[in-house]
């Protein structure tokens, strides 16, 4: 839940500046983005600057293995402001309409994954790639199920 608090106005704000406010006449509207979203019928919050896996694991009642393993990353991890961190355990496949993904440079299994909020090692059997091997820009990766064989 987001952390709102009353400005000067008494009008409701997020405490951390990220609301936008509208007017409507003669009352002020103010919108405040959703912390917890959602993709893949999987919860996830992207990190925000300052915060930690044990100040996350509190604010969302977590246990303190689950947003490590949600994610695939080890005890002990620190996130980064910008970073996707699941909530809950990632799918088997992407969302209808998400058949495939084209590789960017740069991306991996791993960020491909957090993209769509599916388990690593999906994808990586869908696309017949080993552990340790990474796709190449430019290669399209499919993502709910066995790519077809040439």
């Amino acid at each position: 839940m987001e952390t709102v608090g009353l400005d000067n106005n008494n009008v409701a704000v997020a405490l951390d500046n990220t609301a936008e406010v509208a007017s409507n006449n003669n009352a002020d509207i103010v919108v405040i983005p959703q912390r917890v979203q959602t993709k893949n019928r999987v919860k996830y919050i992207i990190v925000r600057s300052g915060e930690s896996a044990s100040l996350l694991e509190k604010e969302f009642d977590m246990l303190r293995w689950e947003l490590a393993r949600y994610n695939e990353l080890e005890n002990g991890f620190e996130p980064y402001e910008g970073q996707i961190l699941y909530l809950q355990p990632k799918r088997n496949r992407a969302e209808v309409g998400n058949e495939t993904h084209i590789v960017r440079e740069g991306e991996t299994i791993y960020s491909v994954s957090q993209l769509y909020g599916v388990k690593s090692q999906k994808l990586r059997e869908y696309n017949m790639l080993r552990e340790g091997e990474e796709p190449v820009a430019g290669t399209t990766l499919w993502l709910r199920g066995l790519r077809p064989v040439r």
